[in-house]
Formats: C-alpha cells, structure tokens, sequence
C-alpha cells in the first residue's frame, strides 16, 4: 500500500537525505533509491556530489525516468552508478509497480534507513520487507508533531536503529569502533543504505490511473 496524500519530505528529510548520501558514499557504500522526488532525489544527489557509488531501483524499465522530470538526475546516476529494474526496458510504469519496488530495494540493501515517512506510506512497507528478510532497519528520530515523523519514530519504538548521521549507519555495518573503510560483516560485496521518500506525487498519479 503507498501513502496517498499530498505529502512532501521536508527541509530537514532533505537535508538529512542529502548527508546521508553523500557521507556514506564518500565511505564507499552504495547508497539505493527509487529517484522519486523528494527524499529519494536527495539522498541520490548527495551520494553523487561525493563521487560514490549510488544505485536507481526504477519502476519500469532501468532506461524510462520516472518521474520524468528527474531525467538529467537519471541520467547522471547511469553514467557514474546504476540503474536497475525487473520490468523489460522501455516499458513504463503500472499501478503495482512501485509495491513491488520496493522489495527489490529492500533485498538490495544491508540496511534501510527512513528519513521521514508518514502512516501508512510505502516507506514503511519497505522497512517490512527489510525486516522479514533479516535486514537491519533504520530510522532518523523527528518532532513527535510532525506527521512526516510518525512512521521513523514508531519504527524506532519497535526496535530499529537510531540514524542520526553516517556515522550510526556505519556502526550498524561495520560493528562500534571498527575501522570505516573495512568491508561490513558478512561475505556481501554490496551493502547499500537504502533510503525512501514520502513524495509519491508522481507515483500517486500513476496508482491512480492519471499516466
């Protein structure tokens, strides 16, 4: 199910989006997204001002931008990273491509980190995926007012780990205190953070029928 109101990530979600990306990038994790606006886009952009490794998990085909307008970030994530997808190339995307995204992103990612995320929001059901695959999960704490900080704080609640900079990400890769640019436990070459966003206007048009 994905969140269907007019929600957009805020100053903060992208801020912290964009660190993330970029700090973890910089220390040689591939950060995985969906290039959706918002939290998606930030966290992209940071990983890709870093010079690191960043990955599109698309909806349709890996050559179609979805949205659209985010074709030059496309672009840009082709030609220094990855853009991935099961659907065939040039095929847009359907209604129940985006649900199905998501557990792609989380089978790709050692750890999902939710920036902000209201109830009920596709985020949240990616961090269910996570969790049933044995995936460690992640969340960054926000004002306990603030709606978009209703999904990050209760995953808190329930267990996940704190994010509140790279650094606890790498703790949660790595182990506490151990060095940054050792390869995370296990024998897995690619441990991407993956992070989600809240803005699926483009997504909500497609879910509802309005390609």
């Amino acid at each position: 199910m994905r969140s269907r109101g007019s929600r957009r990530a805020s100053i903060y979600g992208l801020e912290v989006a964009r660190a993330l990306g970029r700090d973890l990038a910089a220390c040689g994790v591939p950060v995985i997204s969906g290039l959706a606006y918002g939290v998606d886009s930030a966290a992209h952009e940071g990983a890709l001002s870093a010079g690191g490794p960043t990955i599109a998990v698309m909806p349709g085909g890996a050559d179609v931008t979805y949205p659209t307008a985010k074709r030059d970030l496309h672009d840009r994530i082709k030609a220094g990273g990855l853009a991935v997808a099961e659907m065939p190339l040039g095929m847009r995307p359907f209604r129940w491509s985006f649900p199905a995204r998501n557990r792609i992103m989380a089978a790709l990612a050692r750890m999902t980190v939710v920036v902000e995320a209201a109830e009920g929001s596709g985020s949240l059901i990616t961090a269910g995926f996570a969790g049933d695959l044995g995936r460690d999960v992640g969340a960054v704490p926000g004002q306990v007012t603030n709606k978009l900080a209703a999904g990050p704080n209760r995953l808190l609640s329930e267990g996940a780990a704190v994010v509140r900079s790279a650094a606890d990400v790498l703790d949660v890769l790595y182990g506490p205190g151990e060095h940054r640019g050792a390869r995370p436990r296990g024998d897995r070459e690619l441990v991407p953070a993956e992070t989600q966003t809240v803005d699926e206007t483009h997504e909500r048009a497609v879910l509802d029928g309005r390609r």
